[in-house]
């Protein structure tokens, strides 16, 4: 697989350029488990927790059960059976002196692209660095510094690519429109959680016209008139459901 041998052309660049990447001692590093009190609770929740909350939800959740849905319609998962994985895996990794973690749909869309198919890719990832690990310990981490980042961006630029091939089959105005102005607003302003706040209110106002479209009502506000051609059909019982009108 052509990942595999740019992972390998990678290790070989940083172990022969740089002398420190090859200096290799043997034996698993010391386990050490954390000791955490309220104030790191504290800090963390504020810090940490809230500001991932967005994406982990769209990216980790969301998004990742869209494409695996679409990958691999024989076997389908759910919004629950992710969330939990996510939940159990960052209740127990901190303990450990771990970082929080999570699926990632890039990581899907990449790991597909590159030729996985089945959970065999990611028991053999797995096995990969464990072994890694066990064998070399901490002597691992020079090597990961001294990795060429021109070929870590080479992968991470073919990985976004193929996540966002996933939009191509977006051929309805009205879900694209979100899609441009969540991905501009979050790229404009460097702000993940901006980004999702601008979708929610583009959709929200979308569905909105659509609906009084439904209800048979002229007089929309000048905007409104503007939205109008970028809405798609859409049934009103639906979206008064949605947006909480009735009549």
């Amino acid at each position: 697989p052509g990942a595999l041998l740019l992972f390998l052309v990678g290790i070989g660049i940083a172990l022969g350029t740089q002398p420190d990447a090859r200096e290799f001692t043997f034996g698993l590093a010391p386990i050490q488990f954390a000791q955490l009190n309220s104030s790191d609770f504290t800090k963390g929740f504020v810090q940490a927790a809230l500001p991932q909350i967005p994406v982990t939800t769209m990216n980790s959740v969301v998004a990742l059960v869209k494409l695996n849905n679409d990958l691999f319609l024989e076997r389908p998962t759910s919004l629950v059976k992710v969330t939990c994985t996510i939940g159990l895996l960052d209740l127990t990794l901190p303990w450990c002196g771990g970082i929080p973690s999570c699926h990632g749909a890039g990581g899907l869309a990449a790991q597909y692209g590159f030729g996985a198919r089945s959970n065999v890719s990611m028991l053999f990832l797995g096995l990969f660095k464990l072994l890694g690990a066990v064998v070399f310990g901490n002597s691992l981490l020079m090597l990961v510094e001294a990795y060429p980042v021109s070929v870590l961006a080479a992968m991470l630029a073919y990985s976004g690519v193929q996540l966002a091939a996933c939009a191509r089959d977006i051929n309805e105005s009205n879900p694209f429109m979100v899609l441009v102005f969540t991905s501009a607003s979050a790229i404009a302003f460097n702000n993940t959680a901006l980004g999702v706040g601008v979708g929610i209110v583009t959709t929200v106002l979308l569905n909105l016209v659509v609906w009084v479209q439904t209800k048979g009502w002229t007089g929309l506000p000048a905007f409104g008139r503007d939205l109008v051609p970028f809405a798609r059909p859409v049934e009103a019982r639906r979206l008064s459901t949605l947006l909480g009108v009735h009549d």
